[in-house]
């Protein structure tokens, strides 16, 4: 997983993509899609499923009513909160979860995790205090400590969660085994029902996979024409 908290301000990337949504979701399926024809060689050549573990966030329930507006200029406007951009990023990859185990369903097992609270230096105070400024921004940062040494996971305790569809023997038959496929798991190594109704809508899943492969090819200037 290679993530960010909410960035403010707002800030572009040198692809010109918001950088949460980038770093969150868009890295994580170009290297996705460009690794799939070595997984699915490899899972033909031995017994059982490859699989793909999808890092999202209980923070997908902030993503707009209609999931991810499927054009950049949407993604990023400045007006958008930081709260629905982390939102958007963390719907996306659940929405990618269930659209590569519709795809792939056959070599590949997709599952989407949400680690939960994590004790780890993610939230950084440089971020609330772009927020809220210096002042308020310490006190809130100092807040989320607080909250992180009462109520949070341990970076070991996360893992769990993360490695239980990676590895569990359970996990490993058709798709109907336990747990499913393009499903979401939580602390520790549940089965939950995602909170967003376009999380595993099949429309939705296939326009923002046209979507991230036009924006991911440098067609930017016509991907919401061709989210389809």
């Amino acid at each position: 997983n290679a993530g960010v908290a909410a960035q403010f301000p707002l800030r572009l990337t040198e692809d010109g993509v918001e950088a949460t949504f980038q770093a969150n979701y868009l890295g994580h399926f170009a290297l996705t899609t460009r690794l799939l024809p070595l997984l699915t060689r490899t899972a033909a050549g031995r017994s059982g499923r490859g699989r793909v573990v999808h890092l999202t966030s209980g923070a997908h329930r902030g993503a707009p009513p209609e999931g991810v507006p499927l054009s950049l200029a949407s993604i990023n406007d400045a007006r958008l909160g930081g709260y629905a951009r982390y939102g958007m990023a963390k719907l996306a990859s659940l929405a990618f979860a269930a659209e590569l185990a519709r795809r792939q369903g056959g070599a590949l097992l997709s599952s989407a995790v949400h680690p939960g609270v994590v004790a780890s230096d993610m939230l950084r105070r440089g971020n609330f205090e772009a927020m809220l400024g210096r002042r308020l921004g310490g006190i809130a940062w100092q807040l989320a400590q607080a909250r992180n040494g009462l109520f949070a996971y341990s970076t070991e305790q996360a893992a769990l969660t993360v490695l239980f569809p990676a590895v569990a023997p359970e996990l490993a038959g058709r798709a109907d085994s336990p747990g499913g496929n393009g499903r979401l798991f939580v602390p520790v190594a549940t089965p939950w029902e995602p909170r967003h109704p376009m999380a595993t809508d099949e429309a939705f899943g296939a326009a923002l996979w046209g979507f991230s492969e036009c924006v991911v090819a440098g067609r930017a200037h016509d991907c919401s024409r061709n989210a389809t």
